[in-house]
């Protein structure tokens, strides 16, 4: 697998934000695909540890979910998720506001990404959040206490 070639590209970038972004010819999850046979849990498993290797995240998207189709119709039809953008952490740290939006081609099976990185505009002090939840987590008690 290019993972090995991906970390050497992230190595020589150092702490700089980077991204991959095309197509992947895998999907993540079960419900990225639509259609043919079923996924089995080492084709996603593969790709996922990929990502996981390279210390990558997806970058949220807006719009449409599928970015692929087989040119078929009822039964026969597959669509997908292969095309995204993956980044780095400190893509996330500086570009937070960054997503990607899929466009419509209609003499294509893939949908072109238009990746919006816009800088994070500070909109102030955000407003403090508490999970009920959190009070079940281990350590919850511990991390109260030193706080």
């Amino acid at each position: 697998m290019f993972c090995g070639q991906i970390q050497q590209i992230h190595q020589g970038i150092g702490n700089k934000p980077w991204a991959l972004l095309g197509d992947f010819n895998s999907v993540r999850y079960t419900d990225e695909k639509v259609g043919g046979k079923q996924l089995s849990f080492s084709k996603l498993s593969s790709f996922n540890t990929f990502v996981d290797h390279c210390s990558l995240s997806d970058i949220r998207s807006s719009g449409n979910k599928w970015s692929w189709h087989n040119n078929s119709f009822g039964s026969k039809r597959i669509i997908g998720r292969l095309d995204r953008v993956l980044c780095n952490k400190n893509w996330i740290d500086t570009l937070p506001g960054s997503f990607y939006k899929y466009h419509s081609l209609a003499y294509s099976d893939h949908e072109p990404i238009l990746l919006h990185f816009l800088p994070d505009q500070d909109a102030g002090p955000r407003p403090f959040r508490f999970f009920v939840y959190w009070m079940h987590l281990p350590g919850f008690q511990n991390v109260l206490s030193n706080a």
